[in-house]
């Protein structure tokens, strides 16, 4: 029966966790079903595995382009398992079960939802006094996520946060240097101020003077990285805007040949 390991967060045992990974053929007959399917090669895909009467998700780019899975894929799963083991034992991130041929990794299943779009919501004030605690507990243990979006975030019945999604997230391993400790400052005022944000869209009556100013304070890193996200990314490399491009070029191409 596959248990979740206990360990410390040091190098040396996350080492050996890596060293031995879990059997392919153990834990593909036990998926479930989809939970996301990515949505570009470069993008894992998460399932819901079911083995010895617990509930796993597993990330994983098994069925991405053979190019992709060994230049990118394994360096991300791996980075991504490393620094949830560093985060273990911290309630809010789901305890990792094992590397999964290297393609990919299981972890806790969380029956939770990604914080909602709509402003409308049943958040409770006590959710992001949680999730601030959680977000503190994160960057004490060395660890900035930088990508503390809704999706990222998840609510349990009993509205418990959840960090999910570590892929692009920073650690400092032991006491770092002068360089990683720097990184990860900068990570950590993306992090609180996301986590305003958050709150000032969910729960704006709850937001303290002090916090409002804080918000006018953003590190213009931040308003770099959004700009690339949205601009760049969603507007050039996301698939999906490459399909509705192609479909009004040829829409014109068309209506200028019927013309």
């Amino acid at each position: 029966m596959l248990e979740l390991p206990r360990s410390d967060y040091s190098n040396e045992n996350m080492d050996k966790q890596m060293e031995a990974p879990l059997s392919r053929a153990s834990v593909q007959p036990c998926v479930v079903e989809s939970i996301h399917t990515g949505r570009s090669v470069l993008q894992a895909d998460i399932m819901l595995v079911e083995y010895g009467g617990k509930r796993y998700a597993l990330k994983d780019f098994r069925l991405r382009p053979r190019a992709v899975r060994l230049l990118f894929g394994r360096w991300v799963i791996a980075h991504e398992f490393r620094i949830m083991k560093q985060l273990e034992g911290i309630e809010g991130i789901p305890r990792v079960a094992g590397m999964v041929d290297g393609d990919g990794f299981l972890m806790e299943y969380v029956d939770g939802r990604r914080l909602p779009s709509s402003k409308e919501n049943d958040l409770v004030p006590e959710f992001f006094e949680r999730l601030e605690r959680l977000i503190r507990a994160m960057h004490a243990r060395g660890v900035g996520h930088g990508d503390l979006r809704r999706k990222n975030v998840l609510v349990t019945r009993k509205f418990q946060p959840y960090l999910v999604d570590f892929a692009t997230a920073f650690r400092v391993r032991g006491r770092g240097n002068l360089l990683s400790r720097w990184i990860l400052a900068k990570y950590r005022r993306i992090d609180e101020a996301t986590l305003l944000k958050l709150k000032r869209h969910f729960m704006p009556q709850h937001v303290t003077a002090e916090e409002v100013s804080r918000l006018g304070e953003q590190p213009w890193y931040l308003h770099v990285g959004r700009f690339l996200r949205k601009r760049v990314y969603r507007e050039l490399i996301k698939p999906r805007r490459w399909k509705k491009r192609w479909q009004r070029w040829k829409e014109k191409i068309l209506g200028r040949a019927k013309g």
